[in-house]
């Protein structure tokens, strides 16, 4: 039996940037390295985030339906989570259960830069929520970069009524894969209703 899997290499130079930039989004560049949605690669998606010298911190933080880790690769912040504040430098690890409200601050006098990691096929896959744009409501919409990469998200607010959906009932591929593979590996079988 041949094993077809190969190991994908990816260069961060050879990534395009995205970027968030709003007073409720805060400020923060990202380059997505490994992920369904642009390699053959699926369970993981990892890139780098930077968040800029000098960038004021959203009002609010994020949240999402996929449990997320941080490593601190190079300048000084603070990680907040459900309004809690903690610092951190290069070779601190941050877990953010899924759901819980969070974002990076750059306190230092250089970029802070991160590695980002989601248990989820694809980027595509995570569902965000910004609270301090729940007033209107948040729709995820096609953005320009799906004319180049397929499945790519970004979001917008709206002032009807919301099409997100709360987590758990998203239509997660990712996770119901991997809720399968946990009852196949405990010998349970799916009923059929």
């Amino acid at each position: 039996m041949t094993d077809s899997r190969s190991a994908v290499f990816r260069h961060l130079r050879d990534c395009p940037a995205e970027e968030w930039s709003s007073p409720t989004k805060g400020t923060v560049r990202w380059w997505e390295l490994i992920g369904g949605d642009l390699t053959p690669t699926d369970e993981i998606t990892v890139g780098i985030a930077e968040v800029p010298v000098g960038a004021k911190p959203p009002p609010r933080g994020h949240r999402h339906d996929a449990t997320e880790v941080y490593v601190i690769l190079s300048g000084h912040g603070e990680v907040v989570v459900e309004g809690v504040s903690n610092p951190v430098g290069p070779g601190s690890a941050v877990w953010i259960p899924e759901g819980l409200e969070h974002f990076a601050h750059n306190t230092g006098s250089e970029p802070l830069r991160l590695l980002y990691v989601f248990a989820r096929d694809r980027f595509s896959d995570v569902t965000y929520c910004f609270p301090a744009e729940e007033h209107g409501s948040i729709e995820r919409v096609d953005s320009p970069l799906n004319e180049v990469r397929p499945g790519r998200l970004s979001w917008k607010r709206r002032t009807a009524l919301s099409t997100w959906r709360p987590f758990g009932l998203s239509n997660n591929t990712g996770s119901a894969r991997r809720a399968l593979r946990a009852r196949k590996r405990k010998g349970e079988r799916r009923s059929p209703g």
